[in-house]
């Protein structure tokens, strides 16, 4: 039996409303004998019983106007005519057909079970509980009947012709599946919203931390992709296609080892595009500190780490580009060269930089600039983005 009374949080799910007929009456509404008005909001959540007898849903009586029981056959005076509402939790968005379904099957006669020959659709599990009724009277489960077969409701008596049955199901009621809008909860399965899922915050696991924004225009923020690590040694660079119009922040984190000479040549440049690499129209400076030695340098074919080191050297570091408008990127970053031809160096290296696409970005590249020299063994960069 589903659960029926009040709810956890003691807000009631069923409601009687109880109307005495004065004669003539096919339709009722509004107040009932105690001064309650009638309200449902769906028809699969009404039971009316005429002096204690339950009436069939679709024969009987109808739901089709708001709030009101249509469709009767003329009440007689005294008539009692009882309608019990099941509400729709509000505590979870429930979808009707999903928590309760009813079935009626009339009798040829004779018959001692009925399944899915007689009702299609009709489905249960094995030992299922659910509510039968025999012209509008319950009947005892494991008495007069049985759902030991599975889709089948077995052990019943003899039908006579004539004889209407009807079937409720509640197999998918859970109320471990509900979680309160006030309280929070936790869902134990998957989650499908077919009609949208309106979110403003995502939380990590521990549900303190708040992973993910999204704002009023449906930008997420704290999202981060991993576009994939990849191995840039023996190769000039690497190109990362496939990034979503909708990124609005990439990072490229780098360890690399190269050889570089006396040319800005030799420096690792970072460069975007759509359909295929930009190589004009950047704007760009790095710089870097090694002691008392300094340096800066601008550049026009992608943003760059700049080094001006000679022999093979290890640097580390990240360039990070972050979307400003209409197509407009700014990168920035920083990086270190630790050793320089087999001696332990300590250079800070910095660099900023703007470009204006054509079009949205989707591709990413890293290499050195000369487009001939090419990284030594260990050296990987991965890419993320945050869309």
């Amino acid at each position: 039996m589903p659960y029926i009374g009040k709810s956890p949080t003691g807000s009631g799910v069923r409601t009687r409303y109880y109307f005495t007929a004065t004669g003539g009456e096919t339709s009722l509404s509004g107040a009932d004998d105690g001064g309650k008005t009638l309200t449902f909001s769906d028809g699969e959540y009404v039971d009316v019983y005429l002096n204690g007898v339950a009436l069939v849903a679709g024969t009987d009586y109808g739901t089709a106007t708001a709030n009101t029981i249509g469709g009767l056959a003329a009440l007689s005076g005294g008539d009692i005519v009882e309608v019990v509402v099941y509400d729709i939790y509000n505590v979870a968005k429930i979808n009707s057909e999903a928590v309760r379904t009813r079935h009626y099957y009339t009798a040829t006669g004779g018959e001692t079970s009925i399944g899915t020959s007689q009702i299609t659709g009709l489905t249960f599990a094995a030992g299922a509980e659910i509510e039968v009724s025999l012209n509008g009277i319950s009947l005892v489960q494991g008495t007069d009947y049985n759902t030991t077969a599975a889709n089948t409701v077995g052990g019943l008596s003899a039908l006579s012709a004539g004889n209407v049955v009807a079937i409720v199901l509640y197999e998918k009621f859970q109320l471990a599946d509900t979680v309160s809008k006030a309280q929070g909860g936790t869902f134990s399965g998957g989650v499908t919203a077919s009609g949208g899922l309106n979110v403003g915050t995502i939380k990590e696991a521990t549900g303190t931390t708040t992973a993910i924004t999204i704002d009023s225009s449906g930008f997420a923020s704290g999202l981060m992709v991993n576009a994939g690590r990849q191995s840039l040694a023996s190769s000039n660079g690497y190109i990362w296609t496939g990034i979503p119009s909708t990124a609005r922040k990439i990072i490229v984190v780098y360890r690399l080892f190269f050889t570089q000479n006396s040319t800005q040549d030799k420096a690792t440049i970072l460069r975007v595009g759509n359909g295929s690499i930009v190589t004009s129209g950047y704007e760009s400076t790095s710089s870097f500190v090694q002691g008392a030695s300094t340096g800066s340098l601008g550049d026009a074919t992608g943003f760059f780490a700049y080094y001006w080191s000679t022999g093979d050297q290890n640097q580390f570091g990240q360039f990070e580009l972050t979307y400003l408008d209409g197509n407009g990127w700014v990168c920035s970053g920083q990086a270190a060269a630790t050793e320089v031809a087999g001696a332990a160096v300590s250079a800070a290296i910095t660099h900023n930089g703007y470009i204006n696409l054509g079009s949205a970005l989707d591709r990413v590249e890293i290499k050195i600039k000369d487009g001939t020299t090419t990284y030594n063994a260990n050296s990987e960069a991965v890419l993320y983005y945050a869309g």
